[in-house]
């Protein structure tokens, strides 16, 4: 069979990408706006909500019109359709985790890998959805109820790590462990050398564990959030049997679940960004540059497949330790989040002309290669749990 012929084959057997859409609701001097008309009281409010650029259309489908000063012009009311779901202002976390997450954690727990990674502007509600609060838990504190209600009478652990990858005065990337102790790691090809993991023992200690992780993450203010993610956030997932010791080894195939928060774009007119910030702002950029032209150089050579895939991911860490999704290999779901009003319609249409033609990227689930060696275990993490209880 020609090889070419072969690929397309394969593809058919494929899976398509999950894209889902989230709306963050509109705020008025921190008061959130009722959207719906039975219930919506008129005020002073009423003028914000009219400016609403981004209304859900279908349960897969939203509406994107342009702010009344851009009517004039050239510029027309867009249908973006075909999202695996999309997820209304009124949305909650529940919701959420039920269409998106679950799936995703139920195919971990059968030793499949699989990525979530949150994309959208700076302030659009990645950080919320990925890690939630204490009334409203995110998409990680809910995984681990799952996994450990799943999982209560097996003989299995879970392990986590969790590190960030940030870019210190403008210099190269770096990328540093945020578990207890952690340290500077190195990358090699796609493989971080000396990253921790740590023993969970239930899913309150997760919590804690990662609670005291984000503590370490770079964030600082800005104009457009109060508290800017000035990082890549990620963290791995990793079930193994206890006969094992939690010994990485290389002829498992024990799946690995990865969540990614990635800092939001950044425009230097919004952010007011200047000096460290502002060099701050272009690595994050570059990063989702990057990420992108990796997803649209997959989508193109599967679309053509005598097209070669290009080396993309080489350009930043982060692609570089996802080169497995990057080329398809493993199972990815991508959240969008964006702000509906009329002073972020910009930010809003380029980012669902961007990457709503990810939708059709299919991946193909191939046996986990090990990105975590070594691997040093943290036993006996669970001081203060009482924080968090």
């Amino acid at each position: 069979m020609d090889p070419a012929t072969e690929e397309t084959s394969d593809m058919a057997k494929s899976e398509s990408l999950g894209l889902f859409l989230r709306i963050r609701p509109l705020l008025q001097s921190g008061v959130r706006v009722d959207r719906n008309p039975r219930f919506r009281r008129k005020s002073a409010f009423e003028p914000w909500f009219q400016k609403m650029c981004l209304r859900v259309k279908t349960s897969r489908s939203v509406t994107l019109s342009p702010p009344l000063a851009l009517e004039r012009g050239r510029t027309k009311t867009e249908v973006y359709d075909g999202f695996s779901q999309v997820f209304s202002p009124d949305s909650s976390q529940e919701e959420v985790y039920e269409k998106m997450m679950r799936p995703l954690v139920e195919d971990f727990l059968k030793g499949k890998s699989g990525m979530l990674a949150a994309f959208g502007p700076s302030g659009s509600g990645k950080t919320h959805t990925i890690f939630g609060c204490n009334r409203q838990p995110g998409m990680m504190p809910l995984a681990l109820q799952q996994i450990f209600k799943e999982t209560s009478d097996s003989t299995r652990s879970l392990f986590i790590s969790i590190f960030e990858i940030r870019c210190e005065g403008g210099k190269e990337e770096r990328v540093f462990d945020l578990s207890p102790n952690g340290v500077d790691l190195t990358m090699h090809r796609s493989t971080l050398k000396g990253l921790h993991e740590v023993v969970i023992s239930d899913w309150r200690h997760g919590e804690f564990v990662i609670s005291q992780a984000l503590l370490r993450r770079a964030t600082s203010p800005t104009n457009a959030n109060s508290q800017s993610s000035r990082s890549q956030c990620v963290i791995n997932l990793r079930i193994v049997d206890d006969k094992s010791n939690g010994e990485v080894n290389d002829q498992a195939n024990d799946g690995v679940l990865i969540i990614v928060d990635l800092a939001g774009a950044e425009r230097e007119k919004r952010t007011g960004n200047q000096g460290v910030r502002l060099l701050e702002s272009n690595f994050i950029n570059k990063t989702s540059m990057v990420f992108c032209l990796c997803l649209r150089s997959l989508l193109e050579h599967q679309k053509n497949p005598m097209k070669p895939l290009e080396k993309h991911f080489q350009d930043s860490l982060l692609t570089k330790y996802l080169r497995d999704y990057m080329e398809g290999k493993k199972r990815m779901a991508l959240i969008l989040t964006v702000k509906a009003g009329g002073e972020d319609y910009h930010n809003t249409s380029c980012l669902l002309k961007q990457a709503t033609p990810y939708m059709e990227i299919k991946f193909n689930n191939e046996p986990s290669k090990r990105r975590l060696s070594p691997s040093f275990v943290l036993k006996g993490y669970k001081e203060k749990l009482e924080v968090i209880q």
